[in-house]
C-alpha cells in the first residue's frame, strides 16, 4: 500500500532535517527535478519505446508530432539548463 505525503509535510521535515535555507532550497530543487523526469518519461514513452508507435505517430499526423517533439526536447534541454546555470 502506498501512501501520499503532503507537499508542505515534506518541506517542512526537509527543513527540520537541514536547516531553513538548504531545506528550502533542496526542496524546490527536488521538485523541479522530478517534473523534468515526468516530462522525460512522457516523452521517452510517446517517442522511444516502440517502432510500432512512432509508426502510428508518423500515420496520423506526423508534423504535429515532429513539432510535438522538437518542442519536448528544446522545453527539456532548457529545463536542464535552468537547473545548472547560475542564477
Amino acid at each position: 500500500m502506498s501512501r501520499t505525503i503532503a507537499p508542505e509535510a515534506i518541506k517542512a521535515d526537509n527543513i527540520n532535517s537541514m536547516g531553513k535555507d538548504l531545506g528550502e532550497l533542496y526542496t524546490a530543487i527536488w521538485n523541479e527535478v522530478v517534473w523534468l523526469h515526468m516530462k522525460w518519461g512522457e516523452c521517452v514513452e510517446l517517442y522511444g519505446t516502440r517502432k510500432s508507435r512512432i509508426e502510428l505517430l508518423n500515420k496520423t499526423a506526423s508534423r504535429f508530432f515532429r513539432i510535438l517533439q522538437d518542442i519536448f526536447l528544446e522545453d527539456i534541454i532548457l529545463h536542464i539548463s535552468r537547473l545548472t546555470d547560475n542564477p
